[in-house]
């Protein structure tokens, strides 16, 4: 195919049923099928809670910028050399009990309360700035995926356009599936995709004729990457089914209602489980077919049973009354086998001469930040990815208590990922030095 005609090649495609997803995954491959060099930048945030006492985080080592992982964080020692740690800093925004209210936004929201719960946001938050930033074009700016469940008001979160603006959460992985998925110009693929995950069918079936005029019209190259794109979302829908089956009947034509839904409190540590599984693949699978470039995983303090411990094994709970060593060690675990497990996948698709995980920057940031009640001025975080020799990883950055704001992080990844900014929220001193 000409320069020219790939140029203009979606806009004559005519697509049907296809013309939210499909279009997406095209948009993804252009800039590779134009001979662009400079491949498009990513943003994974993984927001947890709760705080974490020094003694639980990644040490320094032996030398002035190395350390070690430790037996909480060793499921990322395959990924050592592609880590940067940073210790520590400070929110001084929306403080309350149990850490910061809406910590991705770093503005005052004006509320005095710090035991309120369901307070508004007061400005944008990090994830919705960067995904208008990386994502003009894109279905889906960011997404928000958690088995959170938020209050009625829809305060319980950390995503927001702005002040008052509340971005929702997408807890239920099989309305998440068909609002990303199968969203768009065809309301009737909102109802569709349910359906065909509930009866083993896959989307991209009912997709199948605008896949064939795609792929027709593609050179060899294009049509491989395709491909791969493809089997990737089958490969997703295969595992959703099995979630979906537990909510769905093979003759249901619609999701049941959202009170048949049981909150967070109230699932078993199977589907708690299920759930995160299903949230990856979901923001997976939606950064490679060019639907988003941003996804926030949050996660909840509770609700952890699923780990195998007797009692309450929720960070909350732990912090209070049953943290015992191997407690929080298999907490921990498990969330650094899930960020893991994000540089697994992002590695196995490739983009250029590599992989989507040489451009895709993940970033773990605790709300809790130090101890259990008020450690917002200790509040750590870690980035996972080189960005192509962009980012200098492999070491620990350790700054004095109260020295830099988190506000200066969220500054250094935007330049990192090319946008360039001096200031976030409501105050920064730049980006921090060194980090390139």
């Amino acid at each position: 195919m000409k320069l020219i005609g790939r140029r203009n090649f979606l806009a004559g495609m005519g697509l049907g049923a296809g013309s939210s997803l499909l279009p997406s995954i095209f948009r993804s491959m252009m800039p590779e099928a134009l001979g662009q060099t400079r491949l498009p930048r990513r943003l994974i945030i993984h927001l947890k809670v709760y705080g974490s006492e020094a003694s639980h985080r990644p040490q320094p080592g032996a030398s002035d910028d190395s350390f070690t992982l430790g037996t909480n964080w060793s499921p990322l020692e395959k990924y050592h050399n592609e880590l940067l740690f940073f210790d520590s800093f400070n929110n001084p925004y929306n403080r309350f009990l149990h850490g910061n209210r809406w910590p991705l936004s770093v503005v005052s929201d004006g509320h005095k309360d710090e035991e309120a719960g369901t307070i508004p946001p007061g400005g944008i938050s990090f994830d919705r700035f960067m995904g208008g930033q990386l994502g003009k074009t894109d279905a889906w700016p960011s997404l928000n995926l958690s088995p959170v469940w938020p209050d009625p008001k829809g305060y319980y979160g950390s995503s927001a356009d702005g002040p008052g603006k509340v971005f929702p959460i997408l807890v239920d992985p099989v309305d998440a599936y068909a609002k990303i998925f199968a969203g768009g110009s065809n309301a009737n693929l909102s109802i569709e995709a349910p359906r065909r995950l509930a009866r083993d069918q896959s989307l991209l079936d009912f997709l199948r004729a605008d896949v064939t005029r795609l792929s027709t019209g593609l050179a060899a190259p294009e049509r491989a990457k395709l491909d791969q794109y493809l089997d990737s979302v089958r490969g997703m829908e295969t595992r959703l089914a099995a979630f979906s089956k537990s909510k769905l009947s093979c003759s249901a034509l619609v999701p049941p209602a959202r009170a048949a839904f049981t909150p967070t409190w109230g699932l078993d540590g199977v589907a708690y489980a299920q759930m995160f599984a299903a949230h990856t693949d979901l923001g997976i699978n939606a950064l490679a077919c060019g639907l988003t470039h941003v996804v926030l995983f949050q996660f909840a303090g509770d609700y952890y049973k699923f780990l195998g411990e007797d009692g309450r094994i929720g960070h909350h709970h732990m912090w209070h009354d049953e943290g015992t060593p191997i407690k929080f060690q298999k907490f921990y675990n498990y969330h650094a086998t899930f960020l893991a497990g994000l540089r697994d996948r992002l590695g196995q698709l490739g983009e250029g001469n590599g992989s989507m995980a040489d451009s895709t920057l993940t970033m773990m940031i605790d709300e809790g930040g130090g101890a259990h009640h008020n450690g917002s001025d200790r509040i750590p975080v870690m980035l996972l990815g080189r960005l192509g020799g962009a980012l200098r990883t492999g070491r620990f950055l350790k700054f004095a208590k109260g020295q830099r704001v988190v506000s200066d992080v969220f500054v250094s990844v935007a330049n990192l990922l090319g946008v360039p900014i001096n200031t976030f929220g409501t105050m920064s001193a730049g980006p921090l030095p060194g980090l390139s």
